[in-house]
């Protein structure tokens, strides 16, 4: 192995570590997200059944969705703008 490899293989050991470290550092941060849906049909509870698993796989109580109908919530999204 070069000099340069072993250099670069060090760079990647040094970043997962960091990684590692602030990974497990991370605090009780809660995720916010927002799906706006325009009205309640297949489609848009498709997309929010969707979230819903990525949330629940990826973000386990780190995640709070707030689902914006654009049909009845069209004050909020204008402010939202």
């Amino acid at each position: 192995m070069t000099e340069t490899e072993e250099t670069e293989l060090l760079d990647v050991k040094d970043c997962t570590s960091a990684f590692e470290e602030a990974h497990a550092k991370r605090g009780k941060e809660i995720y916010v997200l927002r799906l706006y849906v325009a009205g309640m049909g297949p489609k848009s509870m498709q997309a929010i059944n969707n979230i819903k698993s990525i949330c629940e796989e990826h973000l386990p109580g780190k995640c709070q969705l707030e689902v914006i109908n654009i049909y009845q919530d069209q004050y909020t999204l204008k402010m939202a703008r």
